[in-house]
């Protein structure tokens, strides 16, 4: 696990609200875990070994697991990505995990609550507390047209992860982790080197995890759960340079060119 802490303070904090899971969403507000009331209860092929090389807490027959000890806020970018991030998490049993849905670049707005709809029905099969805070801001995308696609990312990153820190540091967590980690097509050096930022900001420690060998593996269970697979990042610049990619254009709004990109290949393989 990564994580410094340093005297900078941690801003402004996101506000909060139940992400439909009745009082396991509203004790993300409140800073407190929930454990796990199974993994994977009523979502697809949950009982076919869904960790991969992460095996769960050994326990007595009959015993209950032990309740873990410290608590993590995880940034949950959709329902795909998360599954097994939430999954193994839960299994290693050190933390208890709580989600936070902030995503302002997901567009349009119908695309945005699609995705909100697939990460709150995971966490409510999983038993685990999941807020929401913010909206659809393709407004403020809008606006970021003239910048690069590597601006872009960057400055999108940033607003994500340094809510998920905040809200961490201010409501008591542990340490906060993404589940963009898992994604392949996402930049993973630089939201590693974000997160560990701003766990120095927050006195909160980042939470690191590589998922990626086990994107396949996520997208295969969110398939089988059936929580909707989005076929772009997220933003609506890069759904027009998807648009463009589609129709034979070399270029795109912000960016995109020939060849395979973050924005480009089947419905399993997008990232929020």
């Amino acid at each position: 696990m990564t994580g410094r802490s340093a005297g900078r303070g941690g801003g402004a904090g996101v506000a909060l609200r139940d992400g439909g899971a009745g009082a396991a969403g509203a004790a993300v507000a409140a800073g407190a875990g929930v454990a796990s009331a199974g993994a994977g209860a009523g979502l697809g092929q949950a009982g076919q070994a869904p960790y991969g090389r992460m095996p769960a807490a050994q326990t007595l027959p009959g015993q209950a697991p032990p309740r873990p000890s410290r608590k993590l806020l995880l940034h949950v970018c959709c329902g795909p990505c998360a599954i097994y991030p939430v999954r193994a998490l839960a299994a290693e049993g050190e933390y208890a995990v709580s989600g936070l849905f902030y995503n302002p670049n997901i567009h349009p707005a119908d695309e945005h609550a699609r995705r909100m709809e697939g990460a709150k029905a995971l966490f409510a099969a999983e038993g685990l507390p999941l807020a929401i805070a913010g909206g659809c801001e393709q407004g403020a995308w809008e606006a970021r047209a003239r910048m690069s696609e590597d601006e872009r990312c960057e400055t999108c990153y940033r607003a994500r992860l340094s809510a998920v820190a905040r809200a961490a540091a201010e409501r008591g967590f542990d340490a906060f982790s993404t589940t963009l980690l898992i994604s392949p097509y996402q930049r993973h050096g630089l939201i590693r080197a974000i997160c560990e930022e701003l766990s120095e900001g927050s006195r909160v420690a980042f939470l690191y995890r590589d998922f990626r060998p086990f994107f396949r593996e996520g997208q295969r269970l969110a398939r089988d759960a059936g929580i909707y697979r989005q076929k772009y990042c997220g933003c609506i610049l890069s759904l027009r340079d998807r648009a463009a990619q589609s129709a034979g254009s070399t270029g795109g709004t912000g960016g995109a060119t020939k060849g395979k990109t973050r924005d480009s290949g089947p419905a399993e393989e997008m990232a929020t």
